[in-house]
């Protein structure tokens, strides 16, 4: 069984296409075919498999079915318009779906098997046995979840960098109370710089909630890194940090309004980088 559950393809064309590749990659010494074209009667199938299994010549054929739920009754009425055996013979009958594997299906399969005669065996192909098909054959992967392997590695990366710049230790650190070490804010420009690269980088910019979530990211990493040059100094002791300094006679407007800006922004990319974080597991 797979170790990974890859998305799930929505269109009903493509899934078909999916379940021949793979079938392909599986028996590369058979026929695989996608049966008829749309308009045309295909008799309750979409694939045929022709193999030859111990020095036999074997048929099996597929019904493919995108759904990401079955019921015993699909099943029914799936089998009811099967009718391409009355045509060719044929061994077995794969139904094939999005749906996940469900011990009801298989026990109703097998019920079937004993009371009804069909001409041909029963086999129910679930989505975890689709994708451990697509995870062990390297040319369906490619073919469609390239994009997915993409992704995974802006993930990589993103993380290597906010670990680089230690983000995570940086927003755990209140400014006011613990000040910063002098290299920081221009660790943090490097940083905006990186992730800007990594983003100009990823073309799978379709993925709008992660690319925004982000981009919104290095924004407020910015305006915190900037307002906080406006309350921290030098420390007047030598040390290499900055540290605030409490105003002094009498009291700054601007400056109690930047301190508040501060503390919200660090909570807001606090926020942020959990969503993130989470959006990537």
């Amino acid at each position: 069984m797979s170790h990974f559950i890859f998305p799930r393809l929505t269109d009903e064309k493509q899934f078909e296409h999916l379940v021949a590749d793979c079938y392909r990659a599986l028996y590369p010494e058979s026929q695989v075919d996608e049966y008829g074209r749309r308009g045309q009667k295909q008799y309750g199938i979409d694939i045929t498999v022709q193999m030859e299994l111990q020095q036999e010549l074997q048929l099996w054929c597929i019904q493919c079915k995108n759904y990401e739920t079955i019921s015993v009754s699909d099943i029914d009425e799936l089998l009811s318009k099967c009718t391409y055996y009355m045509i060719n013979p044929f061994s077995k009958l794969i139904i094939a779906t999005a749906a996940s594997n469900d011990t009801k299906i298989v026990d109703h399969l097998i019920q079937i098997r004993n009371v009804h005669s069909f001409p041909f065996d029963l086999e129910y192909l679930s989505w975890e046995r689709i994708c451990s098909f697509i995870e062990n054959n390297p040319s369906v992967y490619q073919k469609y979840y390239s994009s997915l392997q993409q992704v995974n590695a802006f993930k990589d990366n993103f993380f290597e960098i906010v670990k680089q710049y230690e983000i995570g230790a940086f927003l755990r650190i209140d400014p006011m109370i613990e000040g910063l070490n002098i290299n920081i804010p221009a660790n943090l420009d490097i940083c905006k710089i990186e992730l800007e690269t990594l983003l100009d980088n990823y073309i799978e910019r379709n993925n709008d909630v992660l690319y925004l979530k982000i981009g919104e990211f290095m924004n407020w990493l910015d305006s915190y890194n900037g307002n906080l040059s406006v309350i921290l100094y030098p420390n007047p002791n030598g040390y290499d940090r900055f540290v605030y300094l409490p105003r002094v006679n009498g009291v700054d407007d601007k400056r109690m309004e930047i301190e508040q800006m501060v503390l919200e922004f660090r909570k807001h990319l606090t926020k942020l980088m959990n969503e993130i974080a989470a959006y990537m597991e």
